[in-house]
């Protein structure tokens, strides 16, 4: 958690190892990123490109965004976020988005990898953020 790069230029929240047969997340990465975002204001395009460069500089293929409310833009004309969300996976870079409202609605870990499952297959359906319910 919270780990401060050598150079205290950046930081990670969360680092997972995936285990596919323990976690239920078989078509996710062995290792990916978790960034949680707890702002009232939407999450700018910006911070959406710093947790993209992020993963390139460490070689990472896919990062969670875990969001209090919204990012900027829209799905339907790929502005803001959604733009970034759809450059990363052409380049390789997976990013899925979690409201925290997805969060507080889940019961157990089943969910909770259904919900994950769920939005990595509407981004490589769509090609960028997906915030269906599960």
């Amino acid at each position: 958690r919270d780990t401060v790069n050598f150079f205290g230029s950046d930081e990670v929240d969360i680092a997972v190892a995936n285990t596919p047969a323990i976690s239920g997340l078989g078509c996710f990465p062995a290792l990916f990123l978790v960034e949680a975002k707890g702002w009232d204001n939407p999450v700018d395009s910006t911070s959406i490109g710093a947790f993209i460069d992020k993963l390139r500089e460490r070689h990472i293929e896919l990062g969670i965004l875990v969001v209090a409310h919204r990012v900027t833009g829209t799905n339907r004309n790929l502005r803001n976020a959604y733009y970034k969300a759809s450059s990363a996976q052409v380049s390789g870079k997976r990013l899925l988005l979690v409201r925290m409202d997805d969060l507080l609605s889940l019961k157990d870990s089943d969910q909770f990898a259904t919900l994950l499952v769920k939005r990595l297959l509407g981004l490589a359906a769509s090609g960028t953020f997906q915030l269906d319910p599960i």
